[in-house]
């Protein structure tokens, strides 16, 4: 017997936007049962199938999967519905017999392609596999419908399908938008592969860690956008840190600090338009001195808010020693790392303001003239604190050295550390961590005036 389910949805407005709504049913002895869907916040049944603002959405011939807590089981339906807000949703293939019992219900069909749900398992509440794609399509005045994730848990003959995702709005103001990326650098949960958890009327969106999930820190929309038209991108709930809005490529607004989006709520980004760049902006070029054994120096690059301004990891390679900073980045504050190809060897996050050419040294392990060099120290920023005769201390903690790669610090002596003929140290990290009273006999010294102290564990105080 062919079976038939009955989709009507429709959301209150101001709520935000739900995606396609539909249903399914199991089969008992051979009977059909139908069920009747709802979206989130709906105050009535059947208008339509959601709402955005005024903004009324229809049922467009749409797609769903149920999965019914067996794995990776899943059945498909459809509906040749248009321009309604009800709709009819029939079984693509009746040779697949749903056999009844709890069960869920995705939309649209693509988000749960891979999806899986084992009731019998550890979390028998926990949806794997979804997926919101990080590339959607611009809607004037709506959101990409193919982008956009709901999902629906039942026990009984109702679907109330609960928004998964939340809404970023902006107005383009000026012509010529032809890309909006949204982003978050050090956030990788925008889009791509997500999981759900239920407990009660509560759906949770969270991540799970498997070989072979996607996960992006960004969405992009691709596609001429009007001046004056409002449009939405679906981002995955969450905690977001510098975040930032690009438009054609080019960064035009960002916050540094932390953003939080919740589930099935729009945010406001204002109004954007393409990036004008100042007269007086200008290409910036970084030097990059090394005394290292690096022998496939590379530079990666972001805004406070996220851009990867050289590409992804491991950025661009240093060529004759430079590296070149776009002019459309002027005068904004970039952090950048420096890199050995990918290999393995870093230097901690870097930060410089665009406003000039700028420098820096990758520095070795064999210490330049005059410099004292701290190895392994494990315990955060390096101080160094030192007395003897004839030798001027510093107040406590003494001097902060310098520590671009993690593990080596250096520090210019002064001259009359120099000319010492013995000195007492103490490394410490500026908050009470430190060594015991060390003494000139404790560091090696090289034939150009220079000094190198190995952290040694048993020197800690």
């Amino acid at each position: 017997m062919k079976k038939t389910y009955i989709a009507a949805m429709v959301m209150a407005a101001l709520a935000m936007a739900s995606c396609h709504k539909g249903q399914y049913a199991g089969s008992e002895n051979g009977k059909s049962v139908s069920f009747t869907a709802y979206a989130e916040g709906s105050s009535e049944r059947g208008s339509s199938k959601t709402v955005l603002n005024d903004h009324v959405s229809e049922w467009a011939k749409d797609n769903i999967w149920v999965l019914n807590g067996e794995g990776d089981w899943k059945k498909s339906y459809s509906t040749q519905a248009e321009g309604a807000g009800k709709a009819l949703f029939t079984e693509d293939d009746a040779s697949v017999i749903f056999p009844g019992g709890p069960a869920v219900a995705v939309c649209p069909k693509y988000a749960a392609t891979y999806a899986f749900w084992t009731i019998e398992s550890d979390f028998p509440n926990k949806i794997c596999g979804l997926y919101l794609s990080p590339e959607q399509t611009p809607v004037a005045g709506s959101y990409d419908p193919n982008a956009h994730v709901s999902l629906a848990y039942t026990e009984n003959e109702e679907l109330h399908f609960k928004n998964l995702v939340a809404l970023l709005k902006f107005t383009v103001t000026e012509p010529g938008v032809e890309n909006v990326t949204i982003e978050s650098h050090v956030s990788n949960t925008m889009s791509g592969n997500f999981a759900v958890s239920f407990v009660d009327e509560n759906y949770y969106v969270d991540y799970y860690y498997v070989e072979g999930i996607i996960r992006a820190s960004r969405v992009y929309l691709n596609g001429n956008m009007e001046a004056g038209k409002t449009y939405y991108a679906a981002v995955l709930p969450g905690e977001y840190h510098d975040f930032g809005v690009f438009v054609n490529g080019k960064l035009f607004k960002s916050k540094t600090g932390t953003v939080f989006f919740e589930r099935n709520k729009i945010y406001d980004l204002g109004e954007i338009a393409p990036v004008k760049v100042d007269d007086g902006a200008k290409e910036c070029i970084l030097t990059v001195t090394n005394k290292n054994d690096w022998t496939d120096l590379h530079v990666y690059a972001w805004v406070g808010s996220g851009s990867n301004i050289f590409g992804e990891w491991p950025g661009t390679p240093v060529v004759d020693g430079q590296v070149t900073f776009p002019k459309e980045y002027y005068g904004k504050t970039v952090k950048y790392i420096v890199n050995d190809g990918g290999k393995g060897k870093q230097t901690f996050d870097l930060e410089q303001k665009l406003d000039g050419d700028f420098t820096i040294t990758i520095p070795g392990t064999t210490p330049e003239p005059d410099t004292f060099l701290v190895l392994d120290w494990p315990h955060g920023n390096t101080f160094i604190y030192y007395w003897g005769t004839g030798i001027s201390s510093p107040n406590w903690p003494g001097y902060e050295m310098t520590s671009v790669i993690p593990g080596l610090a250096t520090w210019s002596m002064p001259q009359d550390f120099v000319n010492a003929e013995s000195f007492n140290f103490i490394i410490n990290n500026g908050m009470g961590t430190q060594t015991i009273d060390l003494s000139i006999d404790n560091a090696v010294k090289y034939d150009n005036g220079g000094y190198v102290y190995t952290y040694d564990a048993d020197h800690l105080k």
